[in-house]
């Protein structure tokens, strides 16, 4: 890869790349993909890691690739089996950040495209999990809902209403930052992978964006649609530790 770049030293992001290729086996594969589907999953994979970078409550940005073109390249968002606490701010936030690779593609190319199959299911699966297992819809209520537990039309509906939200913010927060998105995709049809550093640079001091939907306020005015931009409050706690 030095060689190639006409560089006589060796940098960590060889090494990433290198460990990729060996680790991924997706070389050969990467070398197929047409010019259109490398741009196409240059964006997608650009929406990803600016959506999570933006969102306080996604994964933290450790690198960008489009080399596995099976699989979000751009972070590890939480499933449905958090090893770790997650507040219903950070599940929500995880979910936008899995739509917006798709969202990506529609706001740069007007459509979506194969590679969000595996987003949409991941995201589906947390939103479901938030819902029938976390007790972290009001509507539902804090119960475990298990098959004829509960009412299955209000559940598909609050998990459906979750996802059309959480598309809506991914969508208005790419619009914002359009440009910022295309130097992130330009720099991964170049390089491929960026690093965390390299990320960094590209996306500057851009300010976290929130706050995110609020389960507990999603409601229209008949009590199952979604009217208006309900959102989890975020302000530091009035109580100190």
């Amino acid at each position: 890869l030095a060689e190639r770049d006409g560089r006589d030293e060796i940098t960590q992001r060889d090494l990433t790349v290198a460990v990729d290729r060996v680790v991924l086996d997706t070389d050969a594969a990467k070398r197929l993909l047409s010019r259109d589907d490398k741009e196409r999953l240059a964006f997608h994979e650009a929406g990803h890691a600016l959506v999570s970078h933006l969102l306080p409550g996604a994964p933290t940005i450790e690198r960008v690739t489009i080399l596995d073109a099976g699989a979000a390249g751009a972070t590890l968002s939480p499933d449905a089996e958090p090893d770790h606490v997650l507040s219903r701010a950070e599940m929500v936030d995880g979910v936008v950040a899995l739509l917006a690779g798709r969202c990506a593609e529609i706001h740069i190319f007007g459509d979506s495209s194969t590679t969000a199959e595996r987003d949409i299911a991941r995201a589906t699966d947390l939103a479901r999990a938030m819902i029938t297992r976390f007790g972290m819809d009001d509507h539902v209520g804090p119960i475990r809902v298990v098959d004829g537990g509960h009412d299955p039309d209000l559940v598909e509906r609050r998990v459906v209403e979750l996802l059309a939200r959480a598309e809506r913010d991914a969508l208005e927060i790419l619009a914002t930052y359009s440009t910022t998105v295309q130097h992130l995709a330009l720099a991964l049809l170049v390089h491929e992978t960026i690093d965390r550093r390299a990320f960094r640079s590209i996306v500057g001091d851009l300010p976290h964006w929130g706050p995110t939907i609020d389960l507990r306020t999603m409601a229209g005015e008949d009590g199952h649609g979604s009217a208006g931009p309900d959102r989890i409050d975020r302000s530091p706690s009035r109580f100190s530790p």
